[in-house]
């Protein structure tokens, strides 16, 4: 099984529709990058409280290391999480 790196996108919609769980079938392991978590669990404004993402226990949350990368996100004036992926 293969590994992706996802965007807050599918994992918002999934979770909306109780289909988080295809991704764990798909996927050996779905990493996020931590801007994305912020963006669907932290930063988010939908009226579920649970860190899915967390909870699930498959969707590995993983910091940027390059420097270069982040400034150059800063930048662009885009989203970070968007970006990340």
């Amino acid at each position: 099984m293969r590994k992706i790196i996802a965007n807050s996108t599918p994992l918002i919609a999934l979770y909306k529709i109780g289909k988080l769980g295809l991704l764990k079938q798909l996927y050996k392991e779905v990493i996020i990058p931590y801007a994305v978590y912020e963006e669907v669990f932290l930063n988010s404004r939908h009226d579920d409280t649970t860190d899915f993402v967390k909870e699930s226990g498959f969707i590995k949350i993983m910091n940027i290391r390059n420097e270069e990368a982040k400034e150059l996100f800063e930048l662009l004036d885009i989203r970070t999480g968007s970006l990340l992926v």
